[in-house]
């Protein structure tokens, strides 16, 4: 397909489809060394499907190689409040903190629920919080407090949590959203505008995971580009550039996506190794199968 892509490991206690920790090993080591589009991170589920010697050993594998860790974290206000149920009054946050996994990084995906002392681990390791609001909001397990995690000095990210939880892998909706459910939030018109919502989809994006190569325009990095048309009635005419990205603009504005120089997409063509057509047939034998197998 030609996409920038990082996999992300998904171990978890009792998955039939989870890696091991041992499996997560030799997916790094051999994944990071693949293709340059591609990169492996190390990653558990979430601390409510997790064993303590599974982070344990995820933790030693973290620092052999010095390499970040991620997972989902405070989702829900029942995760935070039976996790302190099972391990001595400890958040999410302070339990896997624990065991050291975040001694090189990484992030937590969703975070609403974080509390203080949740943060100041962040702040004190570097990690970033990948908000997922168009999940949240269809799952309704609330809002995270995106402005009180910037003024705290975390930095954001924007994510979709994938087409299961969201249906929809639309970043130009997951800004909109995260700008107006922090105004919802705070009752305030001019909370978390356009500019800190395209930070965090784009730059925040790219430095959460770890791809410092693709996270602006310059001199010497990656030309990961789209191109918009400004002359789109959505957008049309220009006032405020972020502002109107954020709050009008939409897929249908792009023109043309480029990967590290490779034009993908260009005026509604596909420029791909393979037929549109023949991976959508792919993708529908796919989803046929795996009906059947769940309806058996």
């Amino acid at each position: 397909m030609g996409f920038r892509s990082v996999m992300c490991g998904t171990s978890l206690v009792g998955g039939s489809q989870s890696q091991s920790v041992s499996d997560q090993i030799s997916s790094y080591s051999a994944i990071n060394k693949m293709n340059p589009l591609v990169s492996y991170v190390f990653g558990f589920h979430a601390e409510y499907t997790s064993s303590p010697s599974l982070l344990d050993e995820l933790s030693r594998a973290s620092h052999f190689y010095k390499a970040p860790v991620y997972s989902h974290n405070s989702e829900t206000k029942e995760e935070v409040i039976n996790c302190k149920k099972r391990h001595g009054g400890l958040t999410p946050t302070e339990y896997t903190d624990s065991f050291g996994l975040y001694d090189f990084g990484g992030g937590g995906f969703h975070c609403l629920y974080l509390n203080e002392d949740d943060i100041s681990i962040y702040k004190k390791h570097g990690l970033y919080i990948v908000s997922n609001p168009g999940s949240n909001s269809k799952l309704a397990s609330g809002i995270a407090p995106l402005c009180h995690y910037l003024d705290s000095g975390i930095p954001l990210a924007l994510g979709t949590d994938g087409p299961g939880s969201n249906n929809g892998m639309n970043m130009f909706y997951e800004m909109r959203l995260s700008s107006v459910l922090q105004k919802l939030l705070l009752s305030d018109a001019s909370a978390f505008g356009g500019k800190e919502a395209l930070h965090a989809a784009t730059v925040g994006s790219a430095r959460a995971m770890g791809l410092m190569n693709v996270d602006v325009l310059d001199v010497g990095k990656k030309a990961d580009i789209i191109m918009i048309d400004l002359s789109s009635p959505d957008l049309f005419p220009v006032n405020d550039i972020e502002d109107d990205l954020v709050y009008s603009g939409s897929k249908r504005d792009i023109l043309m996506t480029m990967i590290a120089g490779k034009i993908l997409f260009n005026k509604g063509r596909f420029l791909l190794n393979e037929a549109k057509e023949n991976i959508l047939k792919k993708a529908k034998t796919i989803t046929l199968r795996l009906i059947k197998e769940a309806n058996q």
